[in-house]
């Protein structure tokens, strides 16, 4: 990894200005919040996204917070395809962790929560990170008419301002 990194969390403006962009990382991964990405931009109060650079303004990867008050929840953490495994996943979910410690740290929050579902294939990766299982849901997946159940694991990891 060579080039310099800007993670940043968007503005309202910088949301639509990406938009596409975000549209595009999401579709490449064939990632199933794609059709939620309208409501996360749509209602900026409730979600932040922060969006991983390199180059400036070339859009790598992203991820999508939403404060619920007592605790966040990680909606999505997705990098393009051709900077995966290669440290970028783990440079922005650090970061994100740090920046949110210390927003929350100038509120007076000295302590939060850090939640997500995720799949099997992406476990070890939030494992490594930090994450914490402590239950499992089944999803139901409908797809072309047929009913499926996906297990996913909830993580947790707790943040403590610095």
């Amino acid at each position: 990894m060579t080039e310099s990194v800007c993670i940043k969390k968007l503005n309202t403006n910088e949301k639509l200005l990406y938009k596409e962009d975000l549209i595009l990382l999401f579709r490449e991964l064939s990632c199933s919040a794609e059709h939620s990405l309208n409501y996360y931009i749509d209602y900026p109060e409730n979600y932040a996204i922060f969006g991983l650079f390199i180059s400036e303004d070339n859009l790598i990867g992203c991820a999508i917070i939403e404060d619920q008050g007592i605790h966040l929840t990680l909606y999505n953490l997705v990098i393009k395809k051709i900077y995966q495994n290669r440290g970028y996943g783990r440079i922005l979910l650090n970061n994100i962790e740090l920046m949110l410690a210390r927003e929350f740290k100038s509120l007076g929050v000295q302590e939060l929560d850090m939640m997500l579902s995720c799949k099997y294939d992406v476990i070890n990766f939030y494992f490594k990170n930090g994450y914490k299982e402590i239950s499992k849901i089944n999803r139901i997946i409908i797809n072309e008419g047929e009913n499926a159940y996906q297990e996913e694991l909830i993580l947790i990891k707790h943040l403590v301002a610095v």
